[in-house]
């Protein structure tokens, strides 16, 4: 029973065409992210004079990014804003489209999530090395720090840039996978006290479902805004420096 709470992280192959020659696969991963594009595009495509609620949608999504590049990259926040708000609005719909019925969370796999974070990192760092050489080695060393624990403080925060590649991508996997892993097991329980004639006793579960329900939608809009502010914060940090 505790395997089955599992099966819906499971990445399925759905289409599976093999020749001599060449070989097509499509998995529920990718069906997903395919459905996720093609609804982006859609919603995205106005071609209305009048403001519509596509537009103004977009347009609140659009000042909230650009509130955050203009709080941590005041010089770079032209540059950066559109990086946010496809990154926002992507990981939004990733989250929100895994709380409907069927449908695979994409989020909720590692491999998505530390795949984004490593390539932001890299991006980052390689981006500070040749903005500012060997300048960039200064933000490893705390500012008045005493010489003789300089070195233990390099290390630890060298040992600390490294890792946020790791915590950024485990953050938003963890709370996704959770999240629906609480929702699958009171939806469980809720048959269960449903199918064995206590009416009564069902109405507690399942109020408990429906508000799980809606907190799992904040949490899902919160993960994708925390993600998007840390990007930012990183980013303010390698071009800043101290």
């Amino acid at each position: 029973m505790n395997a089955a709470y599992f099966d819906q992280f499971n990445m399925k192959k759905l289409l599976y065409m093999k020749t001599s020659e060449t070989m097509l696969s499509m998995s529920n991963l990718t069906l997903t992210l395919l459905i996720i594009a093609l609804l982006m595009i859609t919603i995205n495509k106005n071609y209305k004079m009048l403001p519509n609620r596509n537009t103004m949608m977009t347009h609140t999504l659009l000042k909230m990014t650009l509130n955050l590049t203009n709080e941590h990259m005041k010089n770079k926040q032209l540059t950066y804003n559109p990086l946010m708000f496809t990154m926002f609005t992507t990981l939004m719909t990733m989250n929100l489209m895994g709380l409907l019925p069927y449908v695979f969370t994409t989020t909720s796999h590692m491999i998505i999530t530390f795949s984004l974070s490593l390539t932001i990192m890299m991006k980052t760092t390689m981006s500070a090395l040749m903005k500012h050489n060997s300048k960039f080695l200064s933000m490893l060393t705390p500012q008045s720090a005493p010489l003789p624990l300089a070195p233990f403080l390099v290390l630890m925060e060298t040992t600390s840039y490294i890792t946020r590649a790791i915590s950024l991508g485990v953050r938003l996997a963890a709370n996704m996978s959770a999240g629906h892993l609480l929702l699958t097991i009171l939806s469980s329980f809720a048959l269960n006290t449903m199918t064995s004639n206590y009416y009564l006793l069902s109405i507690l579960p399942m109020t408990a479902l429906c508000l799980m329900s809606l907190l799992e939608m904040m949490v899902a809009l919160m993960q994708a805004y925390v993600f998007t502010l840390l990007t930012t914060i990183y980013m303010s940090d390698t071009t800043k420096l101290h």
